[in-house]
């Protein structure tokens, strides 16, 4: 991860939901509320790690 949040990687969301062993409409769907609470931020394809701490908790 890089200093500014980004995760220096290219990766789909449909690969995102293969790893996790979930669905790409669940994988949109966790990103947009990590979006609105604003522990994440996702632009295309580039997502930013804004609260890792909360991020972290959520685990």
């Amino acid at each position: 991860m890089s200093e500014d949040g980004h995760i220096n990687m290219n990766i789909s969301r449909q690969d995102i939901a293969s790893f996790a062993g979930t669905t790409y409409e669940t994988v949109f769907r966790v990103l947009n509320e990590f979006s609105e609470t604003n522990i994440v931020t996702s632009d295309g394809k580039n997502i930013t790690i804004n609260n890792l701490d909360e991020l972290i908790k959520m685990t």
